[in-house]
């Protein structure tokens, strides 16, 4: 299949249909939930709808797969993807324990690290990298090299997109809605700007992949430490907490922000990479 020319108009048309797309299907999963009850097959599907979305789309626009970033990419960045969710964790967690008071009950017991569940997570959470940072993020950086705007956008978008879920009650349960959406959508944005930096830097989606699989499961692990009082509100999926240590990795990130590629593409410029 001969693959067609891209330029600033198709890029842009691509990456309105692909968020148009993705929202269109996760919509009628989204009723499903709500008239059935959310199942794991639900999950599954609701994970999977930005790589659909996605594939459709670069097939349309440019009949192509090229370009989401499916090799491997350097060794470091493979580690780094591995190693950053664990790090941030033990940060988060760490620092809860030093506040210590009455905000939660320490119990010293971590959930189980099952290979399976890494697994699983991982292969859900590749289904959501192939559309928010396989497409949608090399797509933005071939209109801007302002990682700035990239971040800021790829994060609104791929936040907003959870925002059914959490008012489903399927994210954290033991906080209000005022605390929860607003949390996680900081939390989102932030989290957005840093895979977004290291799909762009590595040129592969593996990195993040891993990392956003073993993120997953770096909260389940870690949860059971602490039980009781206001520990939902400062650590977990809506935890403030959770926000400091990531906030200063994407600072640090966003300071070698000169260190991206260019890939902006002017009206006229073939990119097949």
């Amino acid at each position: 299949m001969e693959t067609m020319k891209e330029n600033i108009s198709t890029v842009k048309k691509s990456i309105i249909w692909f968020v148009l797309l993705t929202f269109a299907i996760s919509g009628v999963i989204w009723f499903s939930m709500v008239s059935t009850g959310s199942t794991l097959i639900h999950n599954i599907l609701l994970m999977w709808t930005p790589a659909i979305a996605a594939i459709v789309t670069a097939l349309i626009f440019f009949r192509s797969l090229k370009g989401f970033g499916w090799g491997p990419g350097k060794i470091k960045y493979l580690a780094l993807g591995i190693i950053l969710p664990v790090l941030l964790s033990i940060c988060t967690y760490g620092l809860f324990w030093l506040i210590g008071g009455g905000l939660g009950t320490y119990t010293g017991k971590f959930g189980n690290l099952l290979i399976f569940s890494i697994i699983v997570s991982i292969f859900l959470g590749l289904g959501e990298e192939i559309g928010w940072r396989g497409f949608l993020v090399p797509q933005l950086a071939k209109l801007t090299n302002s990682f700035t705007g990239i971040g800021f956008l790829s994060g609104i978008i791929w936040a907003l997109w959870h925002f059914p879920v959490i008012l489903m009650g399927s994210y954290v349960a033991e906080v209000p809605l005022w605390w929860s959406l607003p949390i996680f959508f900081v939390g989102n944005i932030l989290f957005a700007f840093a895979l977004a930096w290291f799909r762009l830097k590595s040129g592969s989606i593996w990195p993040v992949v891993l990392w956003h699989g073993l993120d997953n499961n770096m909260t389940k692990v870690f949860t059971p430490l602490f039980a009781g009082g206001a520990s939902a509100y400062y650590v977990g999926e809506s935890g403030i907490i959770t926000i400091i240590p990531m906030l200063i990795l994407v600072i640090i990130l966003w300071y070698y922000r000169d260190r991206l590629p260019d890939l902006r593409i002017k009206n006229d410029e073939k990119v097949n990479s």
